[in-house]
């Protein structure tokens, strides 16, 4: 069975990201868009979830991630927000990167890995981890 496909997590955290890229308050920390497979939660337990967020690492070299999805406005300390995430599998871009293939494929993402098709993306965990595994 297959979730109700109705996030909006990819295009809310690439927007997040151009906001910050060109916001003239914004005191330079460096952030990083990433598009990754995370366990799901809740009613969507058992599946991959394609999911996005943007990472910031402040002066101090404290890194944030801000997940803007579904209307939220989360911004959490990076060590717990990854560690509820569970992630399976990871992609980083820079503002640069994110740009170029934002251009080239016409979609916020995802581009690269298991979910690469600019689709929402559900796959049966256990597939998912035993793919993981073997890539390793």
């Amino acid at each position: 069975m297959k979730p109700k496909e109705t996030g909006d997590c990819y295009r809310a955290a690439g927007t997040y990201l151009a906001d910050q890229e060109f916001n003239p308050d914004s005191d330079g920390a460096p952030a990083i868009l990433v598009h990754a497979i995370v366990h799901g939660q809740g009613p969507h337990k058992g599946l991959g979830i394609g999911h996005a967020w943007v990472e910031i690492t402040l002066t101090d070299g404290y890194v944030l991630c801000i997940d803007r999805s579904s209307n939220n406005n989360h911004c959490l300390p990076a060590e717990k927000y990854r560690q509820a995430a569970k992630i399976i599998e990871e992609h980083r871009y820079t503002y640069a990167e994110m740009s170029s293939h934002t251009l080239k494929s016409g979609h916020w993402g995802p581009w690269e890995g298991k979910f690469n098709n600019g689709e929402l993306a559900f796959a049966p965990l256990d597939e998912l981890l035993v793919e993981a595994s073997e890539q390793q």
